[in-house]
Formats: structure tokens, sequence, C-alpha cells
């Protein structure tokens, strides 16, 4: 066996030595911010010495220069420099092993501890001598360990680390870069394409829900990166995955920030609305629907304002979740657009009145009632125009299927705000006028509001009285045909109330030559008698 000199077998050693402090220096300039390697001094002498070699070009001569130590060292020896592969990887190794007490740390970053630059800046700063070192050398072994678990595909240790990184440090921007390079990390392709790394990281990080608030906040930062990151790369499926995970930690993702430079501008509206369209996109149309509900429809406030692009990607959204789902689940969508809750000076909502009566024919055609005469009800409210023909098919459709409630309300409400501007009946008058182009119920609701508002002195007028109810049928069409079927249709009407009334047709007609008819006054007061109770509530409040 060749013998090797000592000294070479000293000298390489050394180097390695060298080179492993010199990696963790490195690192943990990244994590500190500080510049631990002290500047060259400048020499005074006139004559410089030469510069010897670099401690890479002194590695290398020493591995050509003896291609057979690594077989011919004594054992006892220091460890030989490794044989190919990346010098950093087996310096994490070794901060894998153990973690280096502070007497490994290079000589030079020992002497200039005390007496470093600031970042930014070429001012020395003092530090204190009990600086936490070790801290920073177990943040450089989390960060190796970081960096061999991407390339192992091991997030359930990552998770570990990055628990232990949390709960261990006092430095929160400290914790914040490393949350950045574990985002990136989770980001990266494995090699299971239906995998998501962030759901196996999570479990690690997440185990109870009384969990550390920092480990909580910083989870959450993390996957609300990821979660943007997979929105604008259009990876619909895996965004998803993301907010599931987050959903079942219990994390409020929607107040939280990303850990990148360009995400710090996403509002709580917008990470609401990017949530939702994660859903929808990927098929979940119910997911969709309990993160708005979760989140409680959130748009704005004084806390977490939101910009008019915010509220236009919303509004979109929302429009397109609403092709989507029931009609019950429809109207939830449309009755949280943008500006209709909470009055929003950026919101023309004016513009809604199309969506809504779109949806108000879908759910008449279909025999949805009630939820049609909800529908009219929110729109009423908000002072949305509501198509006419449609609101009286409604109200003719929900007597004849027998919902008087619903149809008493939905007329009612109408007459109050003004799409019923012909019917009137003051209290206190004896006559009701009616237009001739409404129909048998809306009609026979005409007469029970009359009868009721005229209650006092219908029920005080004795048995033997010549006093009468007058109705007089106004011409709004110019068609004879017409007008003549709407006398008709008002004689039916009297029928449908319970007990019926009793209605006249009298031979003259007024000077407008319209017809006039004679309401019973003892029907009427049979009427209210069976339904006084209710009445009042109806049409006198």
């Amino acid at each position: 066996m060749p013998l090797v000199d000592p000294r070479l077998q000293w000298f390489e050693g050394s180097l390695r030595q060298r080179f492993e402090n010199h990696c963790q220096v490195r690192i943990l300039e990244q994590v500190t911010g500080l510049t631990l390697r002290a500047p060259r001094r400048k020499r005074t002498t006139s004559g410089s010495l030469p510069k010897g070699p670099s401690l890479r070009g002194a590695w290398n001569a020493v591995m050509a220069a003896t291609p057979t130590s690594r077989n011919c060292a004594p054992s006892g020896t220091d460890p030989q420099p490794p044989q190919g592969g990346s010098k950093v990887k087996d310096s994490a190794l070794r901060l894998r092993q153990q973690v280096p007490p502070q007497k490994d740390l290079p000589r030079r970053a020992l002497q200039e501890r005390d007496y470093v630059q600031e970042p930014h800046s070429g001012r020395p700063k003092q530090l204190s001598s009990s600086a936490p070192f070790p801290e920073y050398l177990n943040l450089a072994h989390a960060i190796v360990e970081v960096e061999l678990c991407t390339k192992q595909e091991d997030w359930r240790r990552m998770g570990e680390v990055f628990r232990s990184i949390c709960q261990s440090s006092q430095h929160p921007n400290q914790v914040e870069r490393i949350s950045g390079r574990i985002a990136i990390a989770l980001l990266s392709e494995s090699k299971d394409k239906l995998s998501l790394p962030f759901a196996a990281f999570a479990d690690t990080m997440c185990q109870t829900e009384n969990e550390d608030n920092l480990i909580r906040s910083f989870l959450g930062r993390i996957g609300v990166s990821l979660m943007l990151r997979y929105h604008k790369t259009h990876q619909w499926a895996k965004g998803r995955r993301v907010v599931e995970v987050l959903s079942i930690a219990k994390i409020e993702y929607s107040t939280l920030k990303g850990l990148f430079g360009n995400e710090d501008g996403a509002s709580r509206c917008y990470l609401v609305t990017v949530a939702t369209e994660l859903f929808l996109l990927s098929g979940s149309v119910e997911g969709a629907l309990n993160t708005l509900r979760e989140n409680k429809w959130f748009l704005s406030s004084r806390s977490w304002p939101c910009e008019p692009a915010d509220l236009e990607s919303r509004t979109r959204v929302l429009i397109r979740l609403a092709e989507k789902t029931s009609h019950r689940d429809t109207l939830d969508v449309l009755c949280n657009l943008p500006g209709l809750k909470e009055p929003n000076e950026m919101v023309d909502v004016s513009k809604y009145s199309r969506l809504f009566n779109s949806h108000l024919q879908v759910c008449v055609d279909r025999q949805t009632l009630p939820v049609a005469s909800d529908t009219v009800d929110f729109m009423l409210c908000k002072n949305l125009a509501v198509d006419h023909a449609m609101l009286q098919i409604l109200i003719h459709k929900l007597g004849k299927q027998n919902l008087w409630l619903r149809a008493r309300e939905v007329f009612r409400h109408s007459v109050s705000v003004g799409y019923y501007p012909g019917v009137s009946a003051p209290p206190g008058f004896m006559s009701l006028i009616v237009p001739c182009r409404l129909g048998e119920v809306e009609l026979a609701l005409t007469f029970e509001m009359f009868i009721t508002v005229n209650a006092a002195a219908i029920l005080h007028l004795s048995e033997t009285t010549t006093s009468c109810l007058s109705i007089t049928l106004k011409r709004t069409q110019s068609c004879e045909s017409e007008y003549l079927s709407a006398g008709s249709r008002l004689l039916s009407a009297a029928c449908i109330p319970q007990p019926k009334l009793i209605i006249h047709y009298n031979t003259a007609v007024n000077a407008s030559q319209e017809q006039v008819f004679t309401l019973d006054i003892s029907s009427a007061r049979c009427w209210l008698r069976h339904n006084h109770l209710w009445a009042n509530e109806v049409w006198t409040h």
C-alpha cells in the first residue's frame, strides 16, 4: 500500500473543514441578514504579496494530487472530502447529523461576531455578547433540512422542521423568509402528479386546533401564496385542495397576506373571490357556495377595503355561479351582488334588474312560485325595476295555486311602491276605481283591500241603508272588446273571496263612458266578519 504524506492528509482535512464552515457561514448570512465575513484589509506596504489559490482551487489541487488518498488514509483521521456531487449537500448531511457547537464556527466569524456590518450600509454595528448564534445555527440547519426534504419530496418531514422553527424562533422575519422558501418548494413538480405536497405538509404542521398562533398564521400565509399561484396558472383542482386543507384546519385565510411581494395588494374580498372561483372552475358548485357563506359573503369594511377591480371580479364570479345553482341558491347569490346589501358608491345596482328579471321568469315558468315571490319582494325593497307582465303572471299563478298569503304580500308591496297607480281605494270613501287591465286575482285582492280599509264605515251601516259601495272600471285600453272582457273578469273575481262577494252591474255609465258596478254591503259585511283578523294585519299595516 503506497504511503501518503501526513502533511498532505492534514492539509486535505483542514481544507474540508474550512469549506464546511464556509458553507455554514453563508447560510447564516442568508438567515440573519448580517455580514459575518469581515472585509479584506488593505495592505499598507508598497508591494503586496501574491494572492494564494482560492479555497475551491486549493481543494481541486489536493484532490488532483492525491487520487488514492481516500483509500490510504489511516484510521482515526478526519473523513476525506466528498467524492463528486454537491458540496452543499454533503455539508447539509453533516448538519443533519449534528448541529455544530459554537466552537465549530469559522475562526474569522468568531473573531468578528461582536463587530459586524449592518445590512444595506457600510456602518459597523456592535452585537450584544448574548447574540443568539446557536439559534441562527438551528435556523441554518433547518434551511438545509428544507432543501433536503424538497429533493427527497418528504413533505411531512418538512412540516416537522418548519414546526420546530416556529416553536423555537423568536424572530418572525426569519420565519417569514423560510416560509417563502417552503412555499416555492411546495410549488415544485413532484413525481406523484396527483398528490398535493401542501396537504401532507399542513397535516404535520397543524396537528390540533389549539396550535400555536404563529404556526397557524404562517401555514395560512403559505396556503394563500399557493392558492394565488395555482389560480394564476389555472391549476383549479390543486388550488381547490389548498382551500379545502385550510378550511379543514379552520384557518381564516381571507385575513392573511401572501409571502411574496406581488401578493401584498390582494384584498380580503379578492381572496374570497379566488377561493370561490377555484371551487367553481374545478366543478364544485357546492364548495363555491360554502366558501362564500363561510366568509359571510364578505366584500369590504373599514379594516379590509377593496378596489373597484375586486368588486368586478366578485360580480363576474357570482353571475357565473348563479347560472349553475338551484333556484333558491341563485336568488341567494344574486342578493349578495356588490352594492345590494351594503350600498356602495362604486356600484350601479340598476344594472342588476336584467339578472333578477331573468331569474324571475325562470322561476315562474318552472312553477317555483315561492322563490319567484321572494325575488320580487327583494327587487321591490332594493328599487330594482320589475317586469310588470311577469309580476301580473306571478300574482295570477299564486292565486290559482291557493298561495294567497304570498299573493297578498306581493300585491300589497307592489301597490305601495307604485306598480298599480290606477288602483285607488282611499279610506273613508265608499268608491273604488280599478283599471281594466287587472286580472281576476288582482281584482279579488283589490276588493279585499277596498273592504278592509272601509271596514269601520261598512260595519256601522244599518241593514236597511240605501248607501252602496261603487266600483268604477277605468278605461286604459282603446280596444272595446278588451274593455268588455275586463267587465266580465270583474264579475268573476267577486266569486273568488270566501265568502263570496255580490257585485251588480249598473246599466248606466259615467261621463267618461266607463262601466260602474255596485258592491252589495251585506256581502261585504259578511266577508269582514269572517276575515277581519288577518285582513287588518295584511291591508292596513
